[in-house]
Formats: structure tokens, sequence, C-alpha cells
């Protein structure tokens, strides 16, 4: 039985058959394993494939057509493929070919194709997102509904992911005006939402982002915005984190009643029955509201049922065991 790295050397051996179909077989499995291992985040699938013979099959494939029948995998995925390919070609006629079609194809593709190179290219050429129409394709590619399936939270990581990009992409717009930082604030939600992903997948790579010391000014920053718009970005990206993070409900970024919003929103993204909502649940308590029970009597759904639903769950949602619940119970005492 083969393997990926059989498939991805076949790559380099397309040269050697005499036979069509046997060329032809050999590209097709060769770059579907190669586009699975790009879009499994494997870093430099075709490292320890030699040179010469990777790029003798690649003239092989040019002159032959099989460049140009793709029809086999879905435009985004071929060219992702392509894209990795291309870097592991020395320079010459063969990689600049490549290189024009990603291009083509990153400037005319759909969302979704735009969406796979922009984050290869984010991760591996980060200057190349540097044009304006690129930048004001990323930030349109951001406010893109989940439904639309485009890939755009692993787009929102990579951007984070790289110092040079995070300082432009985030640090820059938590700084800017008010649909900059709104566009920072759903960067980091939709950063989350991925982290979280992978961190379920057992990948903590992604939630050690959000550790950097410069990714958690921003953080707080924006968090502690005034404007709705941009808050409850970083209050949905804190719930997503609840799972992988607990760090991340201690630490409070706002105060009163704007943290008790905060953690709504939060509850409403983690769920009230995940281990990150129920501890979100414990600290909406009406014991530890500063604003007493005019607030928590408007409470998302779930909080309610959560901290009455047992003698052990309301002792845990008391001051003297929550951390959190003390910080709100000495904020309140001190008012």
């Amino acid at each position: 039985m083969h393997g990926t790295h059989d498939y991805l050397a076949g790559l380099a051996q397309i040269h050697t058959r005499e036979n069509v179909e046997e060329r032809r077989a050999l590209w097709r499995q060769g770059l579907a394993s190669l586009a699975a291992a790009a879009a499994d985040r494997q870093p430099t699938p075709l490292e320890g494939l030699a040179t010469e013979p990777l790029l003798s099959s690649v003239r092989v494939a040019l002159s032959s057509g099989l460049l140009d029948d793709m029809s086999f995998l879905s435009r985004p995925v071929a060219m992702a493929a392509l894209f990795e390919l291309a870097g592991a070609l020395p320079p010459g006629p063969e990689k600049r070919d490549l290189g024009r079609r990603v291009l083509t194809a990153l400037h005319e593709g759909d969302a979704a194709t735009f969406v796979t190179l922009a984050t290869s290219l984010a991760l591996a050429s980060p200057r190349a997102l540097g044009g304006a129409l690129l930048r004001a394709r990323v930030a349109l590619s951001l406010r893109l509904p989940l439904a639309a399936g485009t890939g755009a939270d692993s787009l929102a990581l990579a951007l984070i992911s790289r110092p040079e990009l995070e300082h432009e992409w985030l640090t820059a717009h938590s700084l800017g005006a008010l649909p900059s930082r709104r566009l920072a604030g759903r960067m980091l939600e939709r950063a989350a939402r991925e982290a979280a992903r992978r961190a379920k997948e057992g990948d903590d790579s992604g939630v050690r982002v959000f550790e950097r010391p410069t990714v958690r000014a921003a953080w707080s920053r924006l968090i502690g915005d005034r404007e709705s718009l941009v808050w409850r970005h970083v209050a949905a990206a804190r719930g997503l984190l609840a799972a992988a993070v607990p760090s991340a409900l201690a630490r409070r970024d706002r105060s009163g009643h704007g943290a008790m919003r905060d953690l709504r929103i939060q509850l409403r993204v983690a769920g009230a029955d995940a281990p990150g909502g129920q501890s979100l649940c414990r600290c909406l308590h009406p014991s530890v509201c500063a604003r007493g029970r005019r607030v928590a009597r408007r409470p998302c759904a779930g909080s309610c049922a959560c901290s009455a639903r047992s003698p052990a769950t309301r002792h845990a949602a008391s001051p003297e065991t929550c951390p959190v619940a003390q910080s709100f119970t000495l904020e309140r005492s001190g008012s």
C-alpha cells in the first residue's frame, strides 16, 4: 500500500515514464497528496526530494499539458498545491510559470481560492500581501459569514502568527479609527475560533499565539474599547478560547457592568454545557454581580439553570471558591 510520501515522490518520477497514462496517474496522485499535505499545514511537504528530477518532471508536465488538466481538484486546493510545488523549484522559467498561475488565481479567483492562497502567502512570504487591493480583499474575507466556508479563520490566525504581519494587521489596527479597531477585533475572534479548533485536535500552537505580549496588549486595548462593535468580538474570542485556555477566564479585562456583558457574550459562544461555559455560568451568579439582581436578571440562556442546578454548583459559584467571584465581590464591597 502506497503512502503520502510515495505519492509525493512520484512527482519527481514523471519524466522517467514514457506512457501517457502512467504520467497522468503519477501527476494526479502526487498533486492530490501535495494539496492534502498543504491543507494539514505540514511545513515543506516536498523537503527531501531531489531538485533536478522534480524540475525535469515539471518540464514534462508543462510540455505535455498535464499542468492544464487540474479538473480533478477544486480550484483552491489545486492552487495551494501549485504554490507548494513552485516553492520547491529553483529559480527559472518553470518556477516563474507556476508563480504566474498562482498570482492570477490570487487576483482573479473566488473567495475560497483567495483565502487559501492568502493564508499560504502569509505563512511563507508576508510581503506578498502588501498591496492595497490584496489588503482590501483580506479585510473583506474576514467579514464573510462562517457559512461561506472560505477558511477565513485560518487566514486570521496566520496574520497574527507572524510578528511582522501581527504588527501591521493587529497592533496598528487596534490603535486606529473605529473601522480599523473593528477589523482587529474581528480578526481576533476568527483567529480564536481556529486556535480553539486546533486545540481540540491536540495542536496548541494556535493557542500559544495569544500569549505573546504584543497580542495580549492589543487584546486588552480592544476589549477595553468603548464601542461594542469592537469589544464584543474580543469577548467572543475569549469564550472560544475558554475551554482551551482556562487562564483566560481568570484574567479580567473589564470591570463592573461591562465585565458582565463580556461574560454573557462569552457564554453564548462557549455554550452553557461546555467546560468553559460552565465556568462562565459560575461567574454570572447573582452573588458575584456588582450590579446585583438587576443585571443578573438578564443573563443569557442557561446561566441561571446552571447556577441553581445543584448545591455543589451553587457552592462553586460562591465567592469563597471562585477566583473571579472573589474579584467581583471585592469590587462590590469597595463601591
